[in-house]
């Protein structure tokens, strides 16, 4: 990018020297314009005055030609009157012998006088006609001034032409490079924003990652507390087992030991009744309370399977829809077995009517249902408890699930974006990049036609 801009200097600089090289002709034209123009006024002077001797030389000639007529006519006039003298009689006369010689001395100086004149207007017309040839060379010599003229004129309209299409070229070149700078620097300052929005990308993926850590963390935590619930289970089965059997040695020791018969009965019955009574009411209870929650369990069940079903693909690991099934199967059969005691409860009290018992046994036996009961209340805190942490679990689950189903849409918004800004990018890039070759190719062609317009100067 650097070495670009450098070149772009480079050819701007370039392009200047042209410039003022062409100025420097311009002006090389215009001063030979001004030499011409005052070389030409003097032409035009001297053609005025050549006009003038010109003009002259013929009022000489013709004044010449005049003088020459009659100096032609004083010749013949002197001639006749010379003939006349020698055809006169008295020609012998000495007198007349004078005047003779007086007129032929007269004739020949107007003749030789008459030669002069013919000769200075020979002369003079010798002049004339060189003038006029020199008048029809400096006619042709003007001609090709004009000539000169036209074609510098021409060529000064040529470069004028040529300047003003440089001028509009560099105009245009310096337009199209500060667009493309101007392009140069939003590329760049796009690029800077897409290197911005892809470090809060990063910054939304190492969220992400954070949270999906945080998300197994539960999952262990929930995996962790289900092994505990287990155990539980395996505790309570185990003590389940120790209760039938302590109940079956007590069977067996009161067989071995019978009860008194003069155990007030019909007391012990009301008192077996009436703690009956109680123990159904509180199984009733707890019957009702364990419907309504397994009813509770089986509405939420059709919603929590899809919404489970779901997330499992973006939950690693995490608890599955047969996890909690089993926690709820796990539940309904520690119900089912504190109903199994109850009815066994309920199975050995009628056998204990059939029997007489002893007040110590029947003390035991309201102590052990009193202790069956608490471990009945308490177990429905338990499944109570459990229930609230499974919801508490599905509630979280779900709302990892939508915040996981957001971040996931950002991130795939944010991934387009940066897709879409990067093939921007590239495009105003390649675009940048054949502006500049054709700047490139225009300002080369400029050099040549610059160099052939030197050339031709």
């Amino acid at each position: 990018m650097q070495q670009r801009e450098e070149n772009l200097a480079e050819e701007k600089r370039k392009l200047e020297l042209a410039k003022l090289k062409l100025h420097a002709d311009f002006e090389e034209l215009e001063r030979e314009r001004k030499a011409l123009e005052e070389e030409e006024n003097e032409i035009n002077g001297f053609n005025g005055q050549m006009m003038k001797d010109q003009t002259e030389l013929g009022r000489q000639s013709l004044y010449l030609q005049k003088m020459a007529a009659d100096l032609k006519k004083q010749v013949e006039q002197a001639q006749m009157e010379l003939e006349g003298l020698q055809k006169n009689e008295k020609k012998d006369d000495q007198k007349c012998q004078k005047m003779i010689a007086s007129q032929q001395i007269r004739v020949d100086k107007l003749c030789e006088l008459m030669n002069l004149m013919n000769n200075e207007i020979l002369s003079t017309e010798n002049d004339v006609i060189q003038m006029e040839l020199a008048a029809l060379d400096h006619k042709k010599l003007v001609e090709e001034a004009e000539n000169f003229k036209q074609q510098i004129d021409l060529r000064r309209m040529k470069a004028i032409n040529k300047k003003n299409q440089l001028l509009e070229l560099s105009s245009q070149r310096n337009a199209k490079m500060s667009k493309m700078e101007a392009s140069f620097d939003s590329v760049k300052k796009r690029l800077i924003d897409a290197q911005t929005e892809r470090d809060r990308l990063n910054k939304i993926m190492a969220q992400c990652e954070a949270r999906e850590n945080e998300l197994n963390e539960r999952k262990d935590d929930l995996n962790q507390r289900q092994k505990n619930l287990e155990q539980k289970q395996k505790d309570r089965i185990q003590l389940q087992q120790n209760i039938r059997d302590e109940l079956e040695q007590r069977q067996r020791d009161l067989a071995e030991h019978p009860i008194d018969p003069n155990f007030d009965l019909h007391t012990l019955e009301e008192e077996v009744i009436k703690e009956e009574t109680e123990l159904s009411e509180k199984v009733a209870q707890f019957e009702a309370k364990n419907n309504q929650t397994l009813s509770a369990l089986n509405e939420k069940k059709e919603k929590l399977t899809q919404d489970i079903e779901n997330i499992k693909g973006h939950i690693n690991g995490g608890k599955s829809l047969e996890d909690l099934m089993k926690e709820l199967k796990e539940a309904q059969a520690e119900c089912s077995n504190s109903k199994k005691i109850m009815e066994t409860r309920q199975r050995e009290i009628e056998e204990l009517r059939e029997k007489v018992l002893s007040e110590a046994d029947i003390s035991n036996k309201n102590k052990e249902i009193q202790l069956e009961s608490r471990r009945i209340i308490t177990l429905e805190r338990e499944v109570n408890n459990l229930q609230s942490k499974v919801q508490v679990d599905e509630e979280a689950i779900e709302n990892d699930e939508e915040a996981f189903n957001e971040t996931r849409n950002e991130i795939e918004s944010e991934t387009k974006m940066i897709a879409l800004k990067e093939e921007a990018s590239n495009k105003m890039l390649f675009l940048y990049k054949g502006q500049l070759e054709q700047a490139t190719e225009r300002y080369k062609n400029l050099v040549q036609q610059i160099e052939k317009y030197n050339a031709n100067f």
